[in-house]
């Protein structure tokens, strides 16, 4: 396995889709800041900042009456006063990883390559007999998630460093260990996605199946629907929102939706998505959960590939 996992890493670092995504997640965080202050920068309140009935001016255009709620406040006065009130904030503003944009990234990319490993003959001639497959897909996964592990990590770097060269600088820092436990349980969740659309694909074998899939379950397009349905007919089917509750992409949405409010101790959260509440908190279901599905996935690629045909 760590022949196969050596080579995949060297193949992946001489190569050009691997700096690519690297450099589109960076720029991607500076891209939304840089919209984020064009954007704010057009609009300015008479008066406080504050939830309630406010007036605001939009490019020169005055607007009598507006109704702020508290995101609303929060964000005008992040900008107006240059300040975050922490750095886990910051990390759910951005929301790349609770709007799947880390995911599909990372899932595109570990896509891509193990398709070139079968377009490029590689599989097939080291695979040629039964003898290293166990090997060669475990090695598939463990590269998978090192590139899952990767990419977050310069998402978080990317955001930071985005929000101090735009002069935002953050109030009161959080405990680093309470900041990492965010963080981690994040990219968690982007290895536990990446996995799943890794086995899926090893078993479709087909590059643009194989992207569909990623870009239908790594940017939460499936969980949405999954969560529309158990809104409609939880009611009537109760074990739908059960199942609707454990998906990824559905627990990273509630973990950093609980975050900055709650300290990750929470699951009254899951009300607002009409999911049953979870008994236990936000974090601790969100950590089976993601370790589970990772569990899955790598039991499914290792199962369906032991046998079968590498070409």
């Amino acid at each position: 396995m760590l022949t196969f996992l050596r080579c995949g890493v060297y193949r992946l670092v001489h190569g050009r889709k691997f700096w690519i995504g690297t450099a589109l997640a960076s720029v991607l965080c500076f891209a939304v800041m840089a919209l984020m202050f064009v954007t704010m920068g057009m609009v300015d309140v008479d008066g406080t900042v504050s939830t309630g009935t406010v007036h605001l001016t939009v490019g020169g255009e005055r607007y009598a009456g507006v109704e702020m709620d508290a995101d609303d406040a929060a964000l005008l006065g992040m900008f107006a006063d240059r300040t975050v009130p922490n750095h886990s904030f910051l990390l759910v503003f951005m929301g790349f990883f609770q709007g799947g944009m880390a995911g599909l990234l990372v899932s595109i990319i570990a896509t891509l390559a193990y398709a070139e490993d079968h377009e490029h003959g590689f599989v097939k001639a080291e695979l040629a007999g039964r003898a290293g497959r166990i090997g060669y897909y475990a090695s598939h996964l463990v590269l998978a998630a090192l590139l899952a592990a990767w990419y977050s990590l310069v998402v978080i770097a990317s955001t930071e460093l985005a929000f101090a060269v735009f002069g935002i600088r953050v109030a009161d820092p959080e405990p680093l260990g309470q900041y990492w436990r965010l963080a981690g349980l994040n990219i968690l969740g982007v290895v536990a996605v990446t996995l799943i659309v890794s086995a899926l694909h090893t078993i479709v074998r087909s590059k643009v199946a194989g992207v569909i899939i990623a870009v239908f379950i790594a940017s939460g397009a499936v969980s949405s629907l999954a969560t529309s349905c158990a809104q409609l007919v939880g009611s009537r089917l109760d074990w739908i929102p059960h199942v609707v509750a454990w998906l990824p992409m559905v627990n990273l949405g509630l973990l950093d939706d609980s975050a900055p409010a709650v300290g990750l101790t929470s699951s009254a959260t899951q009300g607002a998505f009409g999911l049953p509440d979870a008994g236990m908190p936000v974090w601790a279901h969100a950590l089976v959960c993601f370790i589970g599905w990772i569990a899955l996935a790598a039991a499914v690629t290792l199962l369906a590939n032991r046998r079968r045909d590498v070409c």
